[in-house]
């Protein structure tokens, strides 16, 4: 290399100041040619991955994985650091590369840590393309650590890695210990056989944080965009170019900074972000219907459709598609969307509606992206995906009694209703029984026959008081799986209604966090977490020499690096639920309990030696008080024993020596003992120069198998890990939407907590809108709360409740046990449509033809309704939609029903309409369920096809061509059509031309008492119009020209009427007489 620091880009730059690499430069720090060979095998397959397009794009997608880690404990430099990081993911995330950012921080609190651990090793299986990290670091460790390349599963899928830090790229130091194993982070994670990376980017000596950032920046930049596609080493030489133009050549730190980059990997390779062309993905998996189960009760449902870009990233618009093909077998495009700069992923919803006499049975829906090519890709092949369900129209769902409700009398009518009201006759099945598994002696069954709409079984049931009941009901199915739906409720004698949740099934309904509840001890418990503890460890100086080799990490954050003096025992204890470490004293300090004084981290990367318990155990007396020491530790916590041991230490203590101090601490009292006792089995094998790692949970093995490991010898690091789980103690158990309710009077809640007082129990009661927002309405209530009076909340803002209990338990670790909660309430009514009971109605009528629409709605309830909106929706062959105003019901009470419907006109509604009826819309006044209000209807309106019939007479005859008439003729037209509905009573369907003989043509008005007058249809009997023409003309040749339609447009012939006719002197009456007359 040149110089020092290390600088390998001084070997490819012309001499002088200028910074302009002749070509891309790389390292390979090896030692020996089975090292080159596995790092040749991974540079074959990144090659592969790079540029086999062939592969699918679902085996591609982890390209795009970007991982950036924030590696510092400060605060306000880890801010600084971490909008660093936003702005590389700005970056990268833009076009061309369209990445997939992951972050982790070690600023995390200990939860998301614990997250972020587990994901890290989730990423490195689905395969990580680029790996930053921007901290504290040196060549041998990373402040954020990563466990050894060996513990993540990526075979084939190599990340580039970035260090951005101190000396991280520093590869250079001369250190025999490399002969035998692989020092620094680099050189562990590219030399790593079939796993790590395929490349490091880092620098060789000092860093300065807006320095990396400028100079990174610059890199990404040339990656994503300006130079997308390039090879590494020509990126990197970019970076260099571009970092001394904006800094300027004088600026030293600038300078250092450039020729500082080191890449430890082959600079021919590109990364994993440079696919010439997009690929955009959709599959079926992609695909998500809301809710699986859909039925024609549900009115509507979505589809939530994910679209990957696993290839280049585009900036311009992208298509996508939706077709819906209909159980009929037609196929009609829903809806184009276009997606902007679609890089990644993106991901669209689709409103869907379900009209039940056409969408019953099988549908499938198909997302097309880029439908139209309009971008070359480098698939065609996977822009398209179906997913195909049936919609069911034959379910049956419980109404009444409500879910969870209170019912305190023994007369209980079952009101279920079918999802499409007008299902034809069939069985329907109802079941009741004191458990959901519907097997116990006191089971029920009922079979009724009904028509769709409202289905009522009235079992005969001696009810147990303070029983929770579950009811189920289905249609008979001959073969195949029955589909129930299931309700519950509690029988509660004479008690007022309300809604309730005390069964072990009714608890299933709610949602927990961090609490289960079990099936067998009806008991509930707070859940379990895992947490990964790993220790690395070796002989100093043969084995290692580094702060990493004496290390203790939790879940990926760093416990414990660092270690002071030679041949100690050093004790960690962990808090049993929290994994605390528990601390000694403060560095410089002495330390408790007889051990040494605690380490002064004088190592910047040093952290957690105020956490190590240190004995020096060469020494007898003191091994007296690590005895003591042990038996200090209180039962249940963790405890981590681990060993430091140095070469050639002239005075070294064994577990014999150990075993032996019991001839001056008594029988059975040493450190062999103790920690035989709790697990150490492997104890005797402590007989030599070697380092071990002991972990046991004080005095309680059935709850943490103990576990050790040793080293070989003196030369071989030790890497242990194990799995702690350990109890949450904070849970949440949250209850069903309750509700509606007309008012709303109290709350009831019971259980029972450990008697000790050290649980923390809180219950919240939040308000649920119409539109399903939640407002914290009650805060904090106590166990010694049990009733709350809930009048003063108004039930028409917040018609539906929930309840919210927190439970948390520091000492026993055992939430409090909820036995149940209950709202009393006065109900709201519930209707449903009910064609059973009333219905007329026609599916198919004649253009013109009055639609008549009525059938029966039923109260089901005790309650009664005010009087109830209905409204009417047409949508036509043209899908246009019509909203048909609807006047209100009359008030309805308990068991009664009312008809509604409307008569519609049906002229503009040729074709297939649907026609949508809705009941009390939009819950114009509260009601237990909606779904039973809605019905919808096919309406086919059969198109007037046929012409109608045209006559003209003169003075009672038909003439032909240049015929002689009167000068005052009497001109019939008449015209006829045989459609009953479309009454010919409009002028402009007959339309009346006179040509005279000058050859001007004249349309002849219809004017009140003037010579023509029109005469139209009055009934449908007798469909006919008539036209009354009393012209007085002149004597010339004329021509009358009439044409006639009915009303949908049919025309009385494919040529209008046309008749010539000549119009001779008008009549004279002669009377002759003799003159003179004889006779006078």
């Amino acid at each position: 290399t040149f110089g020092s620091p290390a600088s390998d880009v001084l070997l490819v730059t012309d001499p002088g100041v200028s910074m302009q690499p002749r070509v891309g430069i790389g390292r390979l720090s090896v030692i020996n040619a089975e090292e080159i060979a596995a790092y040749l095998a991974k540079v074959v397959q990144t090659e592969a991955v790079l540029n086999n397009f062939a592969v699918p794009a679902s085996q591609r997608a982890w390209t795009k994985n970007v991982v950036h880690i924030v590696g510092v404990g400060d605060d306000f430099l880890g801010s600084v650091i971490t909008s660093s990081m936003n702005r590389f993911a700005s970056v990268l995330k833009d076009t061309f590369y369209g990445a997939t950012i992951h972050d982790f921080s070690k600023l995390s609190p200990a939860p998301v840590a614990q997250l972020s651990a587990s994901r890290m090793y989730d990423l490195f299986e689905e395969g990580i393309g680029m790996m930053t990290y921007f901290g504290h670091s040196t060549a041998n460790t990373l402040e954020y650590n990563l466990d050894n390349p060996e513990g993540y599963n990526n075979l084939g899928k190599y990340p580039f890695y970035i260090m951005l830090g101190c000396r991280a790229g520093n590869l250079f130091n001369f250190n025999t210990t490399r002969l035998i194993e692989k020092e620094t982070i680099s050189e562990r994670f590219v030399l790593a056989d079939q796993r790590g990376g395929i490349a490091t980017i880092a620098s060789t000596s000092l860093g300065l944080v807006s320095y990396l950032e400028l100079q990174n920046t610059e890199l990404l930049k040339a990656a994503a965009t300006t130079r997308y596609g390039a090879t590494v080493g020509d990126l990197i030489n970019e970076s260099l170019i571009r970092t001394m133009s904006l800094a300027g050549q004088g600026d030293f730190f600038a300078r250092i900074h450039c020729e500082q980059t080191a890449l430890n990997g082959d600079p021919a390779l590109r990364f994993y972000g440079s696919a010439p062309q997009p690929d955009f993905v959709i599959a079926t998996q992609q695909l998500r219907v809301n809710p699986t189960l859909v039925s024609v009760a549900d009115g509507r449902f979505s589809l939530s459709a994910t679209i990957k870009n696993a290839a280049k990233a585009v900036a311009g618009p992208v298509v996508v598609q939706l077709q819906r093909t209909y159980p009929d077998g037609t196929t009609v495009m829903v809806q184009r969307d276009t997606i902007n700069r679609l890089f990644a992923l993106d991901s669209l919803t689709y409103q869907l509606p379900i009209v039940a006499s056409r969408d019953k049975g099988l549908t499938t829906l198909t997302v097309c992206v880029d439908p139209d090519n309009r971008y070359a890709e480098l698939s065609e092949t996977n822009n398209c995906a179906s997913v195909s369900f049936y919609i069911i129209d034959e379910d049956l769902r419980p109404v009444l009694p409500a879910p969870f409700s209170i019912v305190g009398s023994s007369s209980v009518v079952f009101s279920a209703s079918t999802a499409n009201p007008y299902s034809t006759l069939r069985n329907y099945r109802f079941e009741i029984d004191t458990t959901t598994l519907f097997n116990s002696p006191l089971l029920l069954q009922q079979t009724v026959q009904s028509s769709g709409g409202i289905v009522q079984f009235t079992p005969s049931v001696a009810y147990r008081n303070n029983t929770v009941y579950y009811w189920r009901v289905a249609p008979v199915v001959a073969s195949g799986t029955t589909t129930w739906n299931q309700s519950s409720f509690l029988f509660l004698s004479n008690h007022v209604p309300g809604y309730n949740q005390s069964h072990l099934y009714q608890h299933f309904s709610s949602q927990v966090t961090d609490v289960r509840l079990d099936s067998l001890s009806r008991q509930w418990s707070y859940t379990t977490n895992s947490n990964n503890l790993n220790i690395r460890s070796g002989v100093f100086f043969t084995a290692t020499s580094a702060l990493a080799g004496f290390y203790l990490g939790l879940n990926g954050l760093d416990v414990v690096m660092y270690a002071c003096a030679r041949n100690r025992l050093v004790f960690n204890i962990l808090h049993p639920v929290t994994l605390r470490p528990i601390v000694n004293a403060a560095p410089g300090s002495p330390g408790r309990f007889g051990s040494d004084p605690v380490c002064v981290q004088t190592a910047q990367q040093a952290v957690g030696a105020e956490y190590n318990f240190q004995f020096n155990v060469t020494d007898t007396a003191v091994r007296r008080r690590v005895v003591a020491f042990l038996d200090s530790v209180p039962a249940g916590y963790y405890v981590v024993v681990r060993n430091i041991m140095e070469t050639n230490y002239p005075v070294n203590a064994y577990a014999p020596d150990w075993k032996n101090d019991q001839q001056w601490l008594g029988a059975g009292n040493s450190i062999y003992h103790r920690l035989k006792d709790q697990g150490f089995t492997a104890i005797d094998s402590f007989n030599r120069n070697r380092v071990f790692a002991f972990v046991y949970k004080k005095d309680q093995p059935q709850l943490f198998a103990p576990r050790f490991a040793f080293s070989n010898g003196i030369y071989d690091q030790l890497f242990f890990a194990t799995e702690i789980v350990t109890t949450d103690t904070l849970g949440k158990v949250q209850s069903p939407v309750l509700g509606p309710a007309r008012s709303w009077q109290q709350l009831q809640w019971q259980g029972t907590a450990e008697s000790s007082g050290a649980d923390s129990v809180s219950l919240n009661l939040f308000g649920v809108s119409h539109t399903g927002s939640r407002t914290l309405l009650l805060e904090g209530i106590r166990p010694q709360q049990s009733q709350v009076s809930l009048s003063t909340i108004d039930a028409t803002r917040y018609p539906y409740l929930q309840l919210s209990m927190t439970t948390q338990d520091m000492q026993h670790y055992t939430p409090y046990q909820l036995s149940h909660w209950r709202i009393t309430h006065q109900p709201v009514p519930e209707g449903a449509l009910a064609p059973h009971l009333f219905l007329s109605v026609k599916d198919t009528v004649e253009q013109g033809e009055p639609y008549q629409y009525r059938v029966a709605f039923f109260n089901i309830s005790d309650r009664p309704f005010d009087s109830i909106a209905v409204r009417l929706t047409v949508t036509d062959a043209s899908n246009l939609t019509r909203v048909i105003p609807l006047p209100k019901t009359r008030p309805l009470p308990p068991s009664d029903t009312v008809r509604v419907g409307a008569r519609l006109a049906t002229a503009d509604l040729v074709g297939n309409n649907t026609v949508f009826l809705e009941v009390n819309p939009s819950n114009d006044q509260p009601e237990q369920f909606h779904f039973n209000n809605l019905a919808f209807r096919s309406l086919y309106v059969r198109p007037d096809r046929t012409p109608p019939l045209l006559d003209v007479s003169f003075d009672g005859k038909r003439i032909v061509n240049r015929d002689t008439i009167l000068p005052n003729p009497d001109i019939q037209i008449s015209l006829r059509d045989d459609s009953r509905w479309m009454l010919l009573d409009d002028t402009s369907l007959l339309t009346v031309w006179l040509r005279y003989p000058t050859g001007s043509l004249r349309r002849i008005s219809y004017r009140a008492g003037d010579t023509l007058r029109f005469f139209g249809a009055t009934t449908g009997s007798s469909n006919k119009a008539t036209a009354q023409f009393r012209p007085w003309l002149s004597p010339g040749l004329y021509e009358l020209v009439v044409a006639g339609k009915d009303k949908n447009g049919n025309s009385a012939g494919q040529l209008d009427y046309r008749v010539s006719f000549v119009v001779g002197a008008p009549r004279v009456d002669l009377q002759i007489k003799s003159y003179p007359n004889p006779f006078t």
